[in-house]
């Protein structure tokens, strides 16, 4: 570990004492989970605010799309289950002998939780609830001295079968789809209980005449659809992401999941700053492969926006986000930022936001390659986004010709105050080369490079997964390096200084600089970000069953040092077997407290996203040390100040606090004296000043204080000592004129 010394000048120009008990309490570095971690989608949401006219929904057991005339209907029957959706259209409507002239509107209307397509002369609603569905068709037009009969198409490669209370779809072994219950409800609630028909690969409703006397128009026909399976509702969830807004205390978790073995959605969960589910939100709900959301936070410009890949064959891979709106969380339209020509495909994308009252944009990164077994013609692409949503034309930050890799990229969450995010990213030289290297970039949020690429390592073995974390002049990489069969994370810091741009530390073995870390175990999935004083990473860790950690540090005043103050903390209250993929995000104004979310599972087939909240003002580093300065009183030993924090961080609160003695007390707080001043003689021993210059006196027993967050603060240390002034048996009164007592002197380590 190395050691880091702060000037007296920095200590003295840069310490805010504040003597009141307002701020932020320190608590354990130790992560628990939440009690309520998971965030299996619950309920049912409605979303028509996709721009291109499809209407989604999602419940619990099911999702639907509305497109054009049909309604597309597809059961959630497990994450290994084919996909097998039922399309639902209305092809035909008579009343009596008369067919009715259909003339579909364009697209469905939401009306609250339901979905409306007018026919012209009938209307037909679909009501979205949590496990069910229900179809119902609304007569304009006069029904009872008629009768009526509906023919609906239905478009699907399950099984159909006939069921007392209607149909069934079948999925084999997966589940069914019924189609029951076929009532017609009339203005006063009366209802009538009729058979459902299967003729050819259409459902028939039909009511005579006879079946509807006494009824009151207008006539509602109600059919509804449920769901029935062993693993019915059943997803993975996976890859989450998390961003935080501290001034509307929400916390956002994006997820992939996947609902069948070829369709997979981006989901969202809406937290409370104490980790309560608010509302939970399907970003694109889409019969699509959509893969590995990221999302980011544009402070002032009040917006999440996520981005993801849509996976498709080769030329039609798409990048495309949404954006969410901090005060209501309402989302944004669906955006494509580009598509992917033929013969090439893209790569996960990552995404920042910026942190700048003077400009809110978003920078967008992701690689592109050729298909085939050994891709060609890499590179990395950026794109800037608007917090109201205008994009920018890729630029091309890097690119490779000949035969290369498909580029892992990442963005730091924000680029500091000036707009300037780390860009990092893993790309294989050769094709049959096991030699990966990892490159960093500095780039504005115009998509401008202003520094590199460059590679942080040239190494010979297997660099990967990285990441990047930005404050406004530094910047700090990791990833994690495979060396003969062991993992490891490796860091690298770059600092701007003077009008130019330098590595200041690493790249250097994280695994063996931190504490408390098994170095037999691999290290894997590393994720940073920066809380605005210090750096926070998590990771995998294990052989086997693998668990999340996080180690916490501060880089020196010239980034050239590290100095942690956690290692290798665990997440408490979780017992799922495996851990993946975690993520984390800091809020800006919560100096230390961060959201941190993975993926946990029992089973590769029940795996679901987990939350926790972190302090990362850890404990288990003590920050103090004792100078032999005290004398006591009547043969009782010198007191010594306390520490009322775990520890001693830049950017959080202090308390100090004496010993109950007597006397009155009087604090004295600044440096530790090179050479402590006798106070005293009589043959009392030591009785000495042990601080020295004093930058703040004051008399009290107690006062606490705010710990700036100054680089220039790191590793520096305080002296703290108390003098009990009128009190008998300790020093005479040739100094101050009173007897005194004093205390121990403590040295306290800024972290």
């Amino acid at each position: 570990m190395a050691k880091l010394l702060a000037s007296p000048f920095a200590l003295l120009g840069a310490l805010l004492l504040l003597a009141s008990s307002a701020g932020l309490r320190a608590q354990s570095g130790t992560a628990g989970a939440l009690p309520e971690a998971r965030f299996r989608f619950r309920g049912h949401v409605v979303d028509d605010t996709r721009g291109d006219g499809v209407v989604t929904a999602r419940g619990e057991t099911y999702k639907l799309e509305a497109t054009g005339r049909s309604f597309c209907v597809h059961g959630l029957f497990g994450p290994d289950a084919p996909a097998l959706p039922l399309a639902f259209t209305l092809r035909s409507a008579r009343l009596g002998e008369r067919e009715l002239e259909l003339h579909p509107a364009p697209r469905s209307i939401r009306r609250g939780d339901r979905l409306e397509l007018d026919h012209g002369g009938l209307v037909e609603r679909w009501t979205v609830m949590d496990r069910s569905l229900e179809q119902s068709f609304v007569f304009t037009g006069k029904v009872l001295e008629s009768g009526a009969r509906l023919q609906i198409d239905v478009d699907t490669g399950l099984e159909v079968a006939s069921d007392p209370r209607g149909l069934a779809f079948h999925a084999g072994e997966h589940g069914t789809v019924y189609y029951r219950d076929f009532v017609v409800t009339d203005a006063v609630g009366q209802r009538r209980a009729l058979p459902i028909r299967w003729e050819g690969r259409s459902i028939v409703l039909a009511a005579s005449e006879s079946e509807l006397a006494g009824l009151i128009e207008p006539l509602v026909f109600d059919p509804t659809i449920s769901f029935v399976g062993i693993r019915l509702g059943t997803t993975r969830a996976l890859r989450p992401d998390v961003a935080m807004d501290p001034f509307h205390r929400r916390i956002a978790v994006c997820y992939e999941e996947l609902v069948s073995s070829s369709d997979t959605d981006v989901m969202l969960a809406h937290l409370d700053l104490a980790g309560n589910v608010v509302t939970q939100l399907a970003i694109d709900n889409r019969s699509a492969n959509t893969v590995r959301p990221r999302i980011a936070h544009s402070l002032h410009g009040l917006m999440f926006a996520v981005v993801w890949r849509q996976a498709g064959t080769s030329g039609q891979d798409r990048i495309e986000n949404r954006r969410i709106n901090v005060v209501d969380m309402t989302v944004q339209p669906l955006q494509v930022l580009e598509t992917a020509t033929s013969g090439t495909e893209f790569s996960d994308p990552d995404i920042g936001g910026s942190i700048s009252a003077a400009d809110t944009r978003f920078l967008i990164a992701y690689g592109v390659h050729g298909d085939g077994i050994f891709p060609t013609n890499s590179g990395v692409l950026l794109v800037n986004l608007t917090a109201s949503g205008i994009a920018s034309a890729p630029r091309i930050l890097d690119g490779d010709t000949g035969c290369t890799s498909q580029p892992q990229v990442a963005v730091s969450r924000h680029g500091g105050s000036f707009g300037q995010f780390g860009v990092v990213y893993q790309q294989k030289r050769g094709c049959l080369s096991n030699a990966f290297d990892v490159a960093f970039a500095v780039v504005n949020s115009t998509t401008t490079p202003v520094f590199g690429p460059t590679l942080v390592a040239n190494n010979s073995g297997d660099d990967g997964e990285p990441d990047v974390a930005a404050t406004d002049n530094r910047w700090f990489v990791v990833f994690r390096r495979l060396t003969n069969n062991d993992n490891d994370l490796i860091g690298a810091a770059y600092r701007f200084s003077n009008g130019v741009f330098t590595k200041s530390f690493g790249a250097a073995n994280l695994s063996a600089l931190e504490p408390d870390v098994n170095r037999t175990l691999p290290q894997l999935d590393p994720a940073i970000d920066f809380d605005g004083c210090r750096f926070t990473y998590s990771y995998r860790e294990g052989a086997n069953a693998m668990r999340v950690r996080t180690a916490t540090f501060a880089l020196s005043p010239n980034a050239d040092a590290v100095l942690f103050s956690s290692g290798n903390e665990s997440i408490t209250g979780n017992d799922a077997d495996v851990h993946g993929t975690p993520r984390l995000a800091f809020a800006a104004s919560e100096v230390s407290r961060c959201f941190l979310t993975w993926t946990g599972g029992t089973v590769t087939t029940n795996e679901d996203v987990f939350g926790a909240l972190l302090d990362v003002a850890a404990d288990g580093f003590p920050p103090t040390s004792f100078v032999r300065t005290g004398c006591g009183t009547r043969g009782i030993p010198p007191s010594r100040p306390a520490l009322g924090n775990d520890i001693a961080l830049i950017g959080r609160p202090m308390t100090l606090f004496a010993e109950p003695t007597g006397g009155t007390k009087a604090l004295l707080l600044g440096l530790a004296a090179p050479n402590p001043l006798p106070l005293c003689g009589g043959g009392i021993a030591p009785c000495l000043l042990g601080v020295a210059p004093i930058l703040h006196a004051e008399m009290t027993g107690s006062l606490r204080l705010l710990v700036p967050c100054d680089p220039n603060l790191v590793g520096g240390q305080l002296a703290v000592q108390f003098i009990d002034f009128f009190v008998s048996g300790g020093c005479g009164a040739a100094l101050f004129g009173v007897p005194l007592a004093v205390s121990d002197t403590m040295l306290v380590r800024l972290l």
